[in-house]
């Protein structure tokens, strides 16, 4: 009985043996990497620059005021949409309106005071060019009064008066016959009264002639005396002082003239002062430069602000907006790298906050320089973004995807498969279960895998390292899309 108990232990632990070692084989026949191995396929595979970058805004402005003062109204919050001359803030005119107010009542006063000179100076020319002229008409009465007298009994200037009284008597018998004609027709009703007065009007002429050529008669046959000489040489001089008089009048004119032109530059400050008032009043409206979003206020209402004009201060900014119809990006491209993009490339780009969602962009600068960060070289590179939903806001992170090569329907291995023997590229293929060496050349590579341009075809399975030998199971692997690009 004993003889047994043992005979059934020692099966036990040979049981316990024989399961526990296979066990440790099966382990170990799993614990082989499946990565050993790869089926040559074809399919697509794309080389990119991967990188990542902040959202920033593409125009940014700070908002301040011409005007310095305490902010009665502010009805913008940050993340408002404002457009071109919208409302920020308002600020007191406690000072500017009594300005405006002043500056108006100036203009008024210089305008009102140039009117009144220009019609001063423009009755003042005509009274001036009157007088001149009445100076001038006296001046040659007296020279011809002092002329006839000094021929006045010459016997050709009797015989001319004589003449004209002749003429002058004619004309009134003339005028004497009508005027007694027309009265009888008048009795007998052929004529109307308007003729006989016409007719009495031209009597009356014909007598004052007459009497004016028999004046004249009697002064040519009466020889003028020496104080009858001298009168008329003191009458000319004083037409002559007269003429002079007038004459330094219109001299005058010239001052008032420039009396006007003060009055006009006066007219023309008072207009500048006013635009000035005017436009400090303006200032007290602070309103949107552009077209954006409010992206920080940095005041409330009742804040004292200062004036950005002032040269003691560069202002106090009221508040931050942006257009974020467009935004972009920079990132750092590694020197290796610099030389397979270009300005004008498409970008593709994700960010954390869509991770579904893919967005567009475009390289609008690379930097001409590079930075040395420990030893480490990168290029400074601008992506534009398109935000007309502006979905996109400043500060998300985001990761860029630029495509330098794309290969379509290429056959690829695993980067760590090619290794390299005497200038050559080879592979190990296995075929009926041995591992052969052969040759390949290669063609783009990302950081997974590498085109193989020739040496191997589709459905050859290569191993990553030189086995003895291989079952050949099939752990393909298709290259995915993921953040370096591959697929």
């Amino acid at each position: 009985m004993k003889k047994i108990k043992w005979i059934a232990a020692i099966i036990i632990i040979a049981g316990i043996i024989f399961l526990a070692y296979k066990f440790l084989i099966k382990n170990k026949s799993s614990s082989k990497p499946k990565e050993s191995i790869f089926t040559v396929k074809r399919g697509e595979l794309i080389v990119s620059v991967n990188v990542t970058g902040t959202i920033e805004p593409y125009t940014t402005v700070e908002v301040k005021s011409k005007a310095s003062g305490k902010i009665i109204n502010m009805p913008v919050e940050q993340g408002d949409y404002l457009k071109n001359g919208d409302l920020i803030a308002e600020i007191e005119k406690t000072f500017t309106q009594p300005v405006v107010d002043q500056a108006k009542a100036d203009l008024d006063a210089s305008m009102a005071r140039l009117e009144k000179i220009k019609i001063d100076v423009k009755y003042e020319k005509e009274d001036n060019d009157r007088a001149v002229k009445t100076a001038e008409n006296n001046l040659n009465i007296s020279k011809l009064k002092l002329t006839q007298l000094q021929i006045g009994s010459r016997p050709e200037e009797i015989k001319r008066a004589q003449s004209n009284l002749e003429k002058a008597k004619s004309n009134l018998d003339l005028a004497q016959s009508q005027y007694e004609r027309l009265s009888k027709l008048n009795e007998k009703g052929f004529v109307s009264k308007d003729d006989i007065e016409s007719a009495k009007t031209k009597l009356e002429s014909a007598q004052s002639d007459y009497e004016q050529a028999l004046q004249s008669l009697e002064l040519t046959k009466t020889p003028a005396t020496k104080e009858d000489l001298d009168m008329a040489r003191f009458q000319i001089t004083q037409a002559e002082l007269d003429l002079q008089k007038a004459q330094q009048k219109v001299v005058s004119e010239e001052s008032r003239e420039q009396d006007i032109i003060t009055a006009q530059t006066d007219v023309v400050k008072d207009k500048v002062a006013l635009q000035l008032a005017e436009d400090n009043l303006k200032d007290t409206r602070v309103t949107a430069p552009m077209a954006g979003t409010i992206l920080q206020t940095n005041v409330a209402e009742g804040t004292v602000i200062s004036s950005g004009m002032s040269l003691n201060s560069i202002g106090t900014t009221i508040a931050v907006m942006a257009n974020l119809t467009k935004v972009y990006i920079d990132a750092d491209v590694d020197e290796t790298d610099i030389g397979k993009i270009q300005v004008g490339q498409s970008v593709k780009i994700t960010v954390d906050a869509f991770p579904k969602k893919n967005f567009e962009g475009r390289i609008i600068r690379i930097a001409p320089l590079g930075v040395i960060v420990q030893n480490v070289t990168t290029f400074n590179v601008r992506v534009e973004i398109k935000n007309p939903s502006i979905i996109l806001k400043p500060g998300m992170n985001a990761s860029l995807e630029m495509i330098t090569s794309e290969g379509k329907d290429v056959l690829f291995i695993p980067n760590d498969s090619i290794k390299d023997k005497d200038k050559t590229k080879i592979v190990y293929v296995i075929k009926d279960d041995k591992s052969v060496e052969r040759e390949v050349k290669t063609g783009v590579n990302n950081w997974e895998f590498t085109e193989i341009v020739s040496g191997l075809e589709e459905g050859d399975v290569i191993s990553k390292s030189e086995p003895k030998a291989a079952k050949g199971s099939d752990t393909t692997r298709r290259p995915t899309m993921g953040l370096f690009g591959g697929r």
